[in-house]
């Protein structure tokens, strides 16, 4: 019968075994202590990286959520004090309209020449402020009203708002209602010279209000200085020109009175 020799070891081998030991998870964690130097690493708790199917959807999931906050904040175009104060006139300005409709039939004020008439119509018992037709820097608005003026009339200069006529409360709710004024003589084409009539910062857009109330500063095109909607991926609409299923040719915006 074979004798089992007793294996002898020296007191450094026996010294790597008892570390080595120490080092395994569980003395680890029965220990409390973890030594990154010991030759024993638990593979295990390694974390892994992304794969290159992971990093593509991170990828391609961020680019969806920038697409569709992006409108949001640059879309907008509100960059500055002033642009936000028309903006809040405007609604202001629209809310007084829809209060008016509903006290006649549905139907916003009537209008035939300029928007300075319509929106008299609101004054005092609709609107009590005429300041919130005035926009500083404005060529349509080129003075603050007078407090020594009629309160119940808006005079030439002291408006700075264009308004679509013979609209109703139950109208297409995108069509636009209340939009800053225009160039002299071309509604719904605004221009990149700022003195002028119509007139816009460089990278700043107009203040459009819609009939359902959707309010915002929209992105005038390049080429034009007008505002377009999107109808399909390669096609688009001017929102203030007559066209079939849209704005009538008796809806034609109106420009405020200057003189």
């Amino acid at each position: 019968m074979r004798t089992m020799q007793p294996v002898v070891r020296s007191r450094r081998e026996r010294g790597y075994r008892l570390l080595r030991a120490l080092n395994s998870p569980i003395y680890s964690n029965l220990l409390g202590w973890y030594s990154p130097g010991m030759r024993y690493t638990d593979h295990s708790s390694i974390a892994k990286g992304f794969t290159w199917l992971e990093g593509v959807t991170t990828v391609v999931v961020m680019a969806l959520l920038i697409a569709i906050i992006w409108p949001a904040f640059s879309g907008s175009l509100v960059n500055d004090r002033g642009t936000i104060v028309v903006l809040v006139n405007a609604k202001q300005i629209h809310y007084a309209l829809k209060a008016y409709a509903v006290d006649h039939n549905g139907l916003f004020p009537e209008a035939k020449y300029s928007s300075n008439k319509a929106y008299q119509a609101l004054l005092p018992d609709y609107l009590s402020a005429k300041k919130l037709f005035f926009a500083r820097g404005s060529a349509w608005t080129p003075d603050r009203p007078s407090h020594s003026s009629d309160a119940n009339k808006l005079h030439p200069g002291e408006n700075h708002f264009a308004y679509v006529p013979r609209l109703r409360v139950d109208s297409n709710a995108d069509f636009p209602l209340v939009a800053e004024g225009f160039v002299e003589g071309k509604p719904g084409v605004y221009s990149n010279a700022q003195k002028v009539k119509g007139g816009r910062m460089v990278g700043r857009g107009a203040v459009v209000v819609r009939i359902d109330g959707a309010g915002r500063v929209e992105r005038l095109n390049k080429s034009d200085y007008r505002v377009y909607d999107s109808t399909g991926i390669f096609s688009k609409r001017d929102i203030f020109a007559p066209a079939p299923d849209w704005l009538a040719p008796n809806q034609v915006p109106l420009n405020p009175v200057r003189e």
